[in-house]
């Protein structure tokens, strides 16, 4: 969000929903008429997704009304959700960022100068298919989109669409349990809390308050609002560095002209760094990897290992 947007607080911000589609299965792979097999292979589930209603994600405007409020900006809670379907199509006159539906009428029907407008773009179970062969277990995901449309001039100001490699979660336990299918529900509705927050998390940034501490019982499918707080070393001392190192084996097949396959001599790294984090907590990470293989009774089997290790460090920001 521009930072114009918290400056000028003249307007008046309706907040809804839209009508979110049906939950589906997904695939991925294949073409149309192994995509045709598979989607009759699935049709039990299918049937118990489209049974799942979207409720749980309209809370999300709530959820902006009390955000946006305790900012001094005035803001209207819409009820009903809104189906962009019945809406007219929008054609602009000159170039520009715009709706595809024409929404300027809602200035008058809602009596607010702006919308923010949020929405399932798309959700239900992916998977991936090699013809009519799945190569892995349905994933639950839930594609939020945020918007923000100059009623005026039916504008974009935001506009923001979940990544689905961001919005899909792994179904923890046995997944084919029809006809309820409860584990795979419970990670859709765990992907749907994710998509809430980051709409939030992309709208707000760092002014949304800092989610639970490490340890306590989380619902919004692992994705953090902002940085929790860091813990202070006293009155004056600040905050001082933090790290972690981790490593695992790993061993399989690869392909002869793998990129990353190397004998003991040939070590590849590879670095990077975060992001500097807005807020209290100014600080810097660097990630680095270390992957090594080597040739194993023939030239299609290796076997390697890779240790990663990562470093949080920022300087003292507790004392004056």
């Amino acid at each position: 969000m521009k930072s114009e947007f918290w400056q000028a607080k003249d307007r008046k911000i309706g907040i809804a929903v839209a009508k979110s589609p049906v939950a589906a299965t997904h695939q991925a792979g294949g073409g149309l008429l192994d995509q045709a097999i598979a989607k009759a292979a699935t049709g039990t589930l299918d049937a118990h997704l489209q049974s799942i209603n979207s409720s749980n994600f309209d809370d999300i405007r709530q959820k902006f009304v009390d955000n946006l409020t305790a900012r001094g900006f005035n803001v209207k809670l819409i009820e009903k959700p809104f189906d962009l379907e019945k809406l007219p199509n929008f054609v602009p006159k000159s170039s520009g960022d715009y709706h595809d539906r024409d929404l300027r009428m809602l200035a008058a029907d809602e009596n607010v100068d702006a919308l923010i407008l949020l929405s399932i773009d798309r959700w239900g179970t992916t998977r991936k298919y090699y013809a009519m062969i799945p190569l892995e277990s349905p994933k639950p995901f839930c594609v939020g989109k945020g918007e923000l449309i100059n009623l005026r001039t039916n504008a974009l100001e935001w506009s923001v669409e979940m990544p689905e490699d961001e919005a899909k979660l792994d179904v923890e336990g046995d997944w084919d349990k029809p006809p309820d299918f409860p584990n795979l529900t419970t990670a859709l509705n765990k992907a749907v809390n994710r998509a809430k927050v980051y709409l939030e998390n992309n709208f707000f940034g760092s002014r949304l308050a800092a989610p639970a501490q490490s340890g306590d019982s989380r619902t919004d499918g692992g994705v953090q609002m902002r940085p929790a707080e860091p813990e202070t070393m006293g009155d004056d001392e600040g905050v001082w560095n933090k790290s972690a190192v981790s490593g695992s084996i790993l061993y399989g097949f690869f392909s002869p002209n793998d990129q990353l396959r190397a004998d003991w001599s040939n070590i590849t790294f590879v670095g990077s760094s975060a992001n500097v984090e807005e807020g209290n907590f100014g600080g810097v990470g660097m990630e680095g990897r270390v992957l090594f293989r080597t040739p194993f009774v023939n030239s299609r089997l290796r076997l390697g290992a890779e240790y990663s290790l990562q470093i949080l460090a920022s300087e003292p920001s507790g004392g004056t």
